[in-house]
């Protein structure tokens, strides 16, 4: 009796040990993660390459008022000005020209989901982001982008044509648009409008993908950060991205505000954002964004890949980081967005003059032939869980309050996606 008194005794001791372990694992990974740059210390500020100051203490160009005095790309320390551009750079492959495909689902509150499969072709009119930023001239055409519905069989060959030109404080030009409807078997040209406009119907305003220059906004490093998950996916930098022992990836976390001293923007729509740039590319993994009332409005979350392959090409002369997935969640409308890019981006494809203009939109041309068998949701419970708000990081500069009803539904949420896995 005594010696199964005694085994039971080893085995609860045991038991006890696994479950300190355990509870000591689990305690780990909700270890702080972030730190204040107010928290910093000296020998850690200068680790990191931070210059906390904002874009109106730095002095400016001499002739080009609206950009720092340093010169593109920058030595460090970086200032959040600094990292903004950056991370603006990332858009540029090295490359004239790009062609990529994405499947988007979108699905609103009443869990009602909308798909649909775009195609897209992406033209340089520049050689490399020094050149935009110094050579390019107000009223030049910086990139040409054309879109064109795949699916739903009912929209394919719809299609919008868009020229983003080159402004100035002192010289704003509107981005040209124009929309085909296959319906009506018409072009119209649509007025350029706000930067806030939803793009096709989805999540992601004209400013998020590319209409938001760093120079209209003031910036600052308010701290950094090591983030774990994005869009429910652990390595969302890639297979062989830039990833800490633990799985995580290092942040420089940036407050953004609107206007600067020699861009007025008191009419935009957001107060502010506060935006994570990957350590070592400066991409943007995940945005948050607070209406003009200071209310939490939007939380974007991005994935990568091709990081171990950029890393090792000239700079400008790269394979771009792509992005594979772009999630945007409207708290407002409880409405949300998740795009998927449907591999391979390609580089260096055939893109003349002609491919962006109205004649080539009425001739619903189709250049791939790879998007038939696209993997599709079959419900909104397949669509990537909402993010986590965070309300503990930065409490300084992030105002995270969102509505009970909210919360509650947040709670009773079980969604299993299965693309990708």
């Amino acid at each position: 009796m005594f010696f199964r008194t005694r085994k039971q005794i080893i085995f609860s001791f045991a038991l006890l040990a696994c479950l300190f372990f355990v509870s000591g694992t689990s305690g780990a990974k909700q270890e702080k993660t972030w730190k204040s740059v107010n928290d910093m210390t000296r020998q850690e500020l200068e680790a990191w390459k931070i210059d906390i100051r904002w874009s109106s203490e730095v002095p400016r160009h001499k002739d080009f008022k609206y950009l720092p005095e340093e010169i593109y790309p920058f030595e460090p320390p970086f200032t959040g000005e600094e990292i903004s551009f950056l991370g603006e750079d990332i858009v540029f492959p090295g490359r004239s020209c790009k062609d990529e495909a994405a499947h988007l689902a979108t699905v609103n509150k009443r869990g009602h989901m909308l798909q649909v499969t775009w195609m897209f072709k992406t033209k340089f009119f520049y050689e490399g982001f020094a050149e935009k930023l110094y050579k390019l001239k107000p009223g030049d055409v910086e990139t040409k982008h054309l879109i064109v519905y795949d699916f739903p069989p009912e929209e394919r060959g719809r299609g919008l044509l868009l020229w983003d030109i080159k402004d100035t404080p002192d010289d704003f030009r509107e981005q040209e648009r124009w929309i085909y409807y296959n319906s009506l078997r018409r072009v119209r040209r649509i007025q350029g409008g706000s930067g806030q406009d939803n793009l096709l119907e989805t999540d992601f305003s004209y400013d998020d993908d590319f209409m938001r220059d760093t120079w209209e906004h003031s910036h600052k490093v308010i701290g950094v950060d090591t983030i774990h998950e994005i869009n429910g996916r652990k390595k969302f930098m890639g297979e062989n991205g830039p990833y800490t022992p633990d799985g995580g990836v290092e942040c420089y976390v940036v407050l953004s505000k609107p206007g600067t001293p020699w861009a007025d923007r008191k009419d935009y729509y957001l107060s502010q954002w506060v935006t994570w740039y990957d350590r070592h590319t400066f991409a943007i993994i995940r945005i948050e964004q607070w209406d003009k009332k200071g209310n939490l409005f939007k939380i974007h979350g991005k994935c990568y890949d091709n990081w171990d392959k950029m890393a090792r090409q000239p700079r400008d002369n790269r394979d771009q980081l792509v992005m594979t997935e772009w999630y945007a969640w409207d708290l407002d409308l409880d409405h949300e967005s998740w795009a998927r890019i449907i591999p391979p981006t390609r580089f260096e494809v055939d893109c003349p003059d002609d491919v962006f203009t109205v004649r080539y939109m009425k001739n619903q041309r189709s250049w791939r032939n790879d998007l038939n068998n696209v993997s599709r949701l079959k419900h909104s419970e397949e669509f990537p869980s909402k993010p986590p708000l965070w309300p503990e990081k930065f409490p300084k500069y992030r105002n995270v309050v969102i509505p009970d009803d909210l919360k509650a539904k947040i709670a009773k949420e079980k969604r299993s996606r299965w693309l990708w896995r």
